[in-house]
């Protein structure tokens, strides 16, 4: 996906001028940069670029967090501090100035509740850059005293240029995530369609396999085999598009209408002699 966004939008490109704007907003706030106190959260190839514009701006005290626990080789390879594995990441923000939240998670990887626990003894101001697509960052955070959200909002209402890939992909993102999410629960639903087409399928197989020679018509089989798959296709069809889409009640009744449909009667479909 991230191949594809990058192709669709440039955003590998754009990437440095966003989190550019970014650290320029967050800078406002801060100490001298020789001395921020940085977590950064994530280790894909947005992180990368943060932490180049981090070091090239003077701030040389950053810990990574990998939710997904790649920390330490994308830390060991740019001579930086990991978070260790399982740490958790209230416990990394006490004292800390700057946090740049850039990890792609599905859901929050800081909440508000953890940042206020981490901030419970009234610490320092803090600065929250945010630039994941779809919020690292709980949003509720900018509420906790002292802590200021960067967001790719706020980009927008400096940099419009910059903004308008971040809005392409992250449309680009979502319909991918809704894809997937569709595609899912055909596979999590499509158990039950399959279980109903065996029984009417497998159950004629049977019924012909136990046919005599001299009672077996294979013309007459093979054109009972279509109109069974002909019965079946309809409502396997509704059944599949309603698990993608997420519609339960249609989904259920399509699943009805193929458990209405019963293993063909072979003597009058085929005509035995």
């Amino acid at each position: 996906m991230s191949r594809i966004v990058e192709k669709r939008t440039g955003l590998g490109s754009t990437g440095r001028s966003v989190v550019g704007v970014a650290l320029d907003i967050a800078e406002r706030d801060l100490v001298a940069w020789d001395r921020v106190r940085c977590v950064l959260i994530g280790t894909g190839s947005y992180a990368g670029a943060s932490l180049a514009a981090l070091k090239a701006r003077g701030c040389r005290d950053v810990r990574v967090y990998s939710p997904s626990g790649r920390a330490a080789p994308f830390a060991a390879a740019r001579g930086v501090a990991a978070v260790p594995p399982g740490a958790d990441l209230a416990d990394q923000l006490t004292g800390v100035d700057l946090v740049v939240a850039c990890s792609g998670a599905a859901g929050a990887v800081l909440t508000v509740d953890a940042l206020a626990q981490a901030r419970s003894d009234g610490a320092q101001p803090l600065t929250v850059v945010d630039l994941a697509l779809r919020h690292d960052v709980d949003p509720g955070v900018r509420t906790l005293p002292g802590v200021r959200l960067v967001s790719l909002t706020t980009v927008a209402e400096h940099a419009p240029a910059e903004h308008g890939a971040v809005v392409t992909a992250r449309e680009l993102v979502t319909r991918a995530a809704d894809a997937y999410e569709a595609e899912r629960r055909v596979r999590e639903w499509n158990p039950a369609v399959l279980a109903e087409r065996s029984r009417v399928l497998g159950g004629l197989e049977s019924a012909l396999s136990a046919l005599s020679d001299d009672e077996r018509d294979e013309r007459a089989a093979r054109q009972l085999r279509r109109r069974t798959r002909a019965a079946l296709h309809g409502p396997t069809v509704r059944a599949r598009e309603a698990a993608r889409a997420g519609d339960t009640a249609a989904y259920a009744a399509a699943l009805a209408d193929l458990a209405a449909i019963e293993v063909p009667a072979l003597p009058t479909a085929l005509g035995v002699r």
